[in-house]
This record gives structure tokens, C-alpha cells and sequence, in this order.
């Protein structure tokens, strides 16, 4: 659907953990536990919720985190013109840049989803537009942490992990991160950040 869109790697000795939605109340916990186990993520900033805890996005940078584009009110954008997905994706690049002094190189829309007449926005804001390959649904408290562990444990080289930054789910995503390092240390794959 989205030619061109990044959803794996090509290096299949690398895992990409990606955190979207943030930051949050619980952001600086997760920073914590990738700290503890040693891994790099990269964070889908929502613009919103950089506004709400800007010096919580400085501090993903400071910690040596890549930082990346969710837009900006977290709406669905295959629901809007392109002017509506420009204004949202320019807007949140704006934020971002301000608090964290970086500009984003990569962007992801909202729930995953864009027209495919606007695939190519995020190129004029100099944004690759990355998708994923795997989504445990750590977001999702319905889903038993037993069994988002499971479908951790079938992440694979060269995959692009996304989780969430929400405070409702920090223990959930933590467990999450603390699986992944385990499966990467035991494959002798290495986290990168995108």
C-alpha cells in the first residue's frame, strides 16, 4: 500500500525498537528499563504530547534515543485532505524541533494510516515514512502480558518493533522491553535506533 514505506530492515543482525504515542507520564520509566537492558529505541513523538512534557522529549534525545514524527493530534489521516496532513505533520515537526533542539528524519502516521495520494508528504518535510513488522499490542490491555511476551519472543532479525508510551500501560511495555533485550542478547542480534 505504501511503496517505499520502511517496514523492515536490511540488516537482519539488528532489531529497530520504535515507541509511539509519547512522551508521557511514563516516558522516563521506559527510558529507565531500555537503560537497564542496554537497548536503543526510537520514539514517534506525538507533537501534542511533546507540548505537555517537552523536557521529557529532551530527555529521550539526552539519553541517546532517536526521536521521529507520530503528527501531530494523533487523528487518523486517511480521513483527511492532504492540506489537513501537511498542517498535522508540519506542525508536530515544528514542536519537536523546538523542545528537543533535533529535527525528525522519519515519520509514521497515526494508527498507520495515510491515503496513498499523500504517501509522499513526509518526503517534503524530509521524513522517511516507516511503518513496522511487528506490533505485539502492548497498548491493548485486554491482551495478557503472557501473551504479548509470546509474540515478543517471535520477533526476528532485521524487524521494526513498535510499542507504546502510555502511562495506563508503562508496566506492560516495560515487560515488553525487558523481553526483547532477552531475545536479542540470546539471537546475537544488536538494537538500533532508525
Amino acid at each position: 500500500m505504501f511503496p517505499g514505506a520502511i517496514c523492515r530492515l536490511q540488516d537482519q543482525g539488528t532489531v529497530a525498537l520504535t515507541i509511539d504515542d509519547g512522551p508521557s507520564a511514563s516516558t522516563t520509566e521506559l527510558l529507565d528499563a531500555l537503560d537497564a537492558q542496554g537497548l536503543t529505541a526510537t520514539f514517534f513523538l506525538s507533537g501534542e504530547a511533546v507540548l505537555k512534557h517537552p523536557s521529557t522529549a529532551r530527555a529521550i534525545v539526552t539519553r541517546g534515543h532517536g526521536i521521529a514524527s507520530h503528527g501531530f493530534a494523533h487523528e487518523d489521516l486517511a480521513w483527511k485532505d492532504r492540506s489537513q496532513v501537511e498542517a498535522d505533520l508540519a506542525k508536530s515537526v515544528a514542536v519537536i524541533e523546538d523542545a528537543t533542539g533535533r529535527s525528525p528524519r522519519h515519520y509514521r502516521p497515526p494508527y498507520g494510516r495515510l491515503r496513498p495520494a499523500h504517501r509522499d508528504v513526509p518526503a517534503s518535510y524530509a521524513c522517511a515514512l516507516v511503518l513496522w513488522s511487528s506490533m505485539p499490542g502492548d497498548f491493548h490491555l485486554s491482551v495478557p502480558v503472557d501473551v504479548l511476551l509470546q509474540r515478543i519472543r517471535r520477533v526476528r532479525g532485521g524487524e521494526i518493533v513498535v510499542l507504546h508510551d502510555h502511562a495506563h500501560g508503562a508496566r506492560r511495555t516495560t515487560a515488553c522491553i525487558e523481553a526483547l533485550a532477552d531475545l536479542i542478547r540470546r539471537n546475537g542480534l544488536r538494537s538500533v535506533a532508525l
